[in-house]
């Protein structure tokens, strides 16, 4: 099937038995009994296709795929049940391309064929709460609990919407309610955390968010909000070490139907934003997995063959990465010569760092030279390569690129010992001290700079100034 955009879904079918050309309706009320009553057209949705001109070739198949099996269904003698879980079906597709406003009319008409179903209910609740309508979101949440008691995605999302309405009452009883079904829910013990710092109860938060992060430790949000806390009981050292750890990554928790819709993506973005997800979890094996999905379907982005690379580094494939990072060389382009020339520059201070791991000091120097060739201004490829040079006894080209490093940079202590190592081995022990002593003025309480100082001396045959610096 041709991409259509605002094609009506049904318009075409006519009257099909009690479902048909259809128009919309309020939901309706969750019905006594488990039977549904009769549906008549006028109760269910079109469903308005979105525009897929301008998405990927894979996505647009497979929306398309799913939009003409609806189609079957209506034409066919299909009862209300299975024609539920065909709207459902493709509302999941869409919540997975972010389609929310089609999206939510297949759940509303999924709702409307199978009252009795929680699931649509939650996810009408769901898309509501997300666009901002938290009222009819509460609604249809409340209704997904009537379905399904202490169902905890529907009792968190209740508790996050009346806390965004600023109901700390209202959200605590939700919150409590999700914490005794589930004692180590993190987003509970984080969302009761909220309402104590709303309810400027700042101790109790804090104990609410310490047992959050002991539970996920890579939600830096928490850290954040733990932060505020620390810092309005007056406790700033605490305050100032979780503020500085804060970041975006939220507290997750268990939603079985909108984990569902993130296996039903297949973009590259989506791709990337599992395999990002993957990787912060420490499951390298399947952000690999997910990189490499994602190249399938778009192999020109610089970004994701080194996210690829460093999540086979991280399982150990070496070669693998080192191969993912040369063919980017190759296949990747931003579409821009002056941003690739940047892009590949990083990728090659990437592929000599992954060469020395496997020993290959004269490849990788190559490496290093070539991303300082396309960008001289990549101070860390500079850096390491001339690194790489003071290990192959090339100490004069060394110094030269710890020069341009300290034109650049003329206070980085740890390039002035490093500059004062390699001159040390040219026979050059006066300019090499006075590089110790400017690190050292840097960096007085650098003892690691003091023991490379003293054995400077020690080499030089100054064993007093040596054991003074050893002090």
């Amino acid at each position: 099937m041709n991409s259509r955009a605002a094609i009506l879904l049904l318009a075409a079918l006519g009257a099909i038995g009690s479902i048909g050309s259809i128009s919309c309706s309020k939901p309706r009320a969750i019905p006594s009994t488990a039977a549904p009553a009769a549906i008549s057209q006028s109760e269910l949705r079109p469903i308005l296709a979105p525009d897929l001109s301008q998405a990927e070739p894979s996505v647009r198949e497979q929306l398309e795929a799913e939009y003409d099996s609806l189609h079957d269904l209506l034409a066919g003698d299909t009862g209300s049940a299975q024609l539920a879980e065909g709207f459902g079906e493709l509302g999941l597709l869409y919540v997975a391309y972010t389609f929310n406003g089609a999206a939510e009319d297949c759940f509303q008409n999924a709702q409307s064929l199978a009252p009795q179903d929680y699931k649509w209910h939650y996810l009408s609740g769901y898309l509501q709460q997300i666009q901002g309508r938290l009222d009819v979101g509460i609604q249809s949440l409340e209704d997904a609990l009537t379905l399904r008691p202490n169902d905890q995605p529907s009792l968190l999302r209740l508790g996050a919407a009346r806390l965004e309405q600023g109901d700390y009452n209202g959200a605590r009883r939700y919150y409590d309610r999700a914490l005794a079904g589930d004692p180590r829910s993190a987003a509970a013990l984080d969302g009761l955390g909220k309402v104590m710092a709303g309810s400027n109860d700042d101790a109790a938060a804090v104990d609410f968010f310490e047992r959050a992060l002991a539970l996920q430790p890579t939600a830096s949000s928490i850290h954040h909000a733990l932060g505020l806390a620390y810092r309005n009981l007056g406790r700033r050292e605490l305050a100032q070490d979780h503020l500085a750890k804060g970041g975006n990554a939220p507290v997750l928790f268990s939603d079985p139907l909108l984990q569902e819709t993130t296996g039903l993506g297949r973009s590259a973005e989506i791709y990337l934003v599992r395999a990002a997800q993957a990787f912060s979890e420490e499951r390298f094996e399947a952000a690999a997995g997910y990189y490499q999905e994602a190249l399938e379907l778009d192999p020109l982005e610089f970004t994701t063959y080194k996210a690829f690379g460093f999540s086979l580094e991280k399982i150990g494939d070496l070669d693998g990465a080192i191969e993912q990072l040369s063919l980017s060389l190759h296949q990747a382009t931003t579409g821009d010569e002056s941003r690739d020339r940047l892009e590949r520059s990083e990728v090659y201070r990437i592929l000599g760092g992954l060469t020395v791991l496997r020993g290959r000091q004269k490849e990788a120097i190559e490496h290093f030279r070539q991303a300082v060739q396309l960008n001289a201004e990549n101070l860390d490829a500079r850096s390491k390569l001339a690194n790489a040079l003071a290990r192959q006894g090339a100490f004069s080209e060394a110094i030269g690129h710890y020069d341009a490093i300290l034109e650049a940079l003329p206070d980085h202590a740890e390039t002035l010992v490093r500059r004062a190592t390699a001159k040390i081995n040219l026979g050059q022990g006066g300019p090499a001290l006075e590089d110790f002593d400017r690190a050292t003025q840097l960096e007085p309480a650098n003892a690691k700079i003091r023991s490379r100082y003293a054995a400077a001396l020690e080499f030089l045959g100054r064993s007093r100034q040596a054991q003074a610096q050893l002090q």
